[in-house]
């Protein structure tokens, strides 16, 4: 039997490293070649539309200074319900060198956003190289072709407008506008895990067998190889206890076609992981259940052609053994023990801040949370963010994650196409939190309520 996500149809992440002319801040783990830099400081921003502003040469030093993560609704959307949606501009500059990027560096580049509410037009020095269409999902398009060594200009158009193919058209919560979560900067080697497969980790841990004495995982990893040759690949998945302790390991080859060789460039890997006398995630103690162990998932890409071979990338994913059983009579099981599931529903939002959150906010709602003593948490009425589940699998509260089909429904084509991308990728984006117990994709379906609907 299966028994990873339980899936149910409902109504209802080298070195720290500095580049002190631009502000980047980059962190990594310790000898990987991936490269994440944080894009937070030095945006400008304006609340309007602007023609033009994405091209490199656009004056924008009369325009506002922002920190990202940044909203423009933080203070009319919690005041009044005709508050500001539209459209809005950033821009970055960034400065990058030629071992960063260029056909002789070997790196790929990625822009990775983790929320921008709605719709998302993404421009580097001049160029478009994304669309978007959604208020909370992650999206990731490559910047390869377009940044060069040097000084480099990113421009977002964020546009809040109240589009009718995009779910939420109404509800109850205000729509905040912005770029309103973290953005990255990706440097990864030619070689590496695919970061657009719906911008999930490109890693998928599925659990196919939890019992007291063993489990059974198999672990997805999604290849991407941007060089002109074939890829000889050795894919190392590694399996550590919460103390960081290895308690499994499986190695995989395979080759992966090259940019010059017809065929597909992408490949996956399947690994079958088995871990003897596992211990279990086992929800919040407040239930009277052990503590929730966690353990994690390394996966590591190596190229088999250097003479002891190069690591070319390594991605990190949370893994909770347990298994997640719901009776129509006698309610939710976990690990084959009832479990009383209750806890409160959960926005996003903070006074003065709107969807603009910090982590230390979202600690504080779930210090609350905790205090209360609840055991699950439902987390309305859309995707939150990827700190957030994280949160969850730490204190073992289990989850309701669910798309923002909300109240009313566009009986149209495009309605419908939009509201399974934003299924699509919550699922994928979030697949391996073992918090989470349900997706949902709706909720009041036909209250049609619409008390913040913005002018």
């Amino acid at each position: 039997m299966r028994v990873g996500h339980f899936v149910v149809v409902l109504t209802g992440l080298l070195h720290a490293w500095l580049l002190a002319a631009t502000g980047l801040a980059g962190a990594g783990l310790d000898g990987s070649p991936r490269r994440d830099v944080l894009l937070q400081d030095g945006w400008r921003f304006i609340k309007e539309d602007v023609a033009g502003a994405e091209a490199s040469s656009f004056d924008d030093s009369g325009w506002e200074k922002v920190r990202v993560p940044h909203t423009w609704n933080a203070v009319d959307a919690q005041s009044k319900a005709d508050y500001y949606r539209g459209p809005g501009w950033y821009r970055k500059t960034i400065t990058l060198g030629a071992d960063e990027v260029g056909p002789r560096s070997g790196k790929r580049a990625y822009l990775r956003f983790e929320a921008v509410a709605v719709v998302a037009d993404v421009f580097v020095n001049g160029q478009q190289l994304g669309h978007h269409r959604g208020a909370f999902g992650a999206f990731c398009v490559e910047a390869s072709g377009a940044l060069k060594p040097g000084a480099n200009v990113i421009a977002v158009r964020a546009d809040n407008t109240k589009f009718p193919d995009i779910a939420p058209i109404s509800g109850d919560f205000a729509i905040f506008g912005g770029v309103y979560r973290d953005a990255h900067l990706l440097i990864l080697d030619e070689k590496s895990i695919d970061p657009l497969d719906d911008a999930s980790p490109g890693v998928y841990v599925s659990q196919e067998e939890v019992t007291p004495e063993r489990a059974r995982v198999l672990v997805t990893t999604k290849l991407r190889n941007r060089n002109n040759d074939n890829w000889d690949a050795m894919v190392r998945c590694i399996v550590r206890d919460a103390a960081g302790n290895e308690v499994a390991t499986h190695e995989t080859t395979t080759r992966v076609n090259g940019t010059g060789i017809k065929g597909e460039w992408n490949a996956d890997v399947v690994q079958n992981i088995l871990i003897e006398r596992p211990r279990l995630w086992n929800g919040h103690p407040s239930t009277g259940s052990a503590p929730p162990h966690l353990y994690s998932v390394t996966v590591e890409t190596w190229d088999r052609r250097p003479a002891g071979g190069r690591l070319t990338d390594r991605v990190v994913q949370p893994l909770g053994l347990r298994s997640i059983r719901i009776d129509p009579d006698k309610g939710l099981f976990l690990n084959d023990e009832r479990y009383r599931l209750h806890g409160p529903n959960r926005h996003q939002d903070r006074k003065d801040k709107g969807w603009a959150i910090s982590k230390e906010d979202h600690d504080q709602d779930f210090d609350i949370i905790l205090e209360m003593g609840a055991s699950g948490v439902r987390l309305a009425h859309y995707p939150h963010a990827e700190y957030a589940y994280s949160l969850c699998d730490k204190n073992g509260l289990l989850v309701w994650a669910e798309i923002p089909l909300v109240d009313r429904v566009a009986h149209t084509a495009e309605f419908a196409a939009n509201a399974k991308q934003q299924l699509r990728e919550m699922i994928k984006q979030h697949f391996n939190h073992p918090s989470i117990i349900v997706w949902g994709i709706s909720n009041e379906r036909g209250m049609g309520r619409d008390t913040n609907r913005g002018a």
